[in-house]
């Protein structure tokens, strides 16, 4: 099964960075939006976005880009 590397950036100084074996890059692509999506969920009802622009990004193990998700709000 390959490995993908999960690269998220939100409010933090540096991105946070997973590792996850999955069927291929359809599955990674699912797994990302589902990501994205919890990140929303996690801030819907604070007054305010910890940063204007947060993103997912998934690469494979040959460090090629999947996608990119990202997330812009004020």
């Amino acid at each position: 099964m390959p490995r993908y590397l999960f690269t998220v950036q939100n409010s933090k100084p540096e991105p946070d960075r997973v590792e996850m074996d999955l069927a291929g890059p359809e599955e990674a692509r699912s797994a990302a939006i589902a990501e994205a999506g919890e990140m929303l969920r996690d801030h819907r009802d604070k007054e305010a976005w910890p940063s204007p622009e947060w993103w997912v990004q998934v690469t494979d193990e040959e460090g090629v880009t999947v996608c990119r998700l990202t997330v812009s709000g004020e």
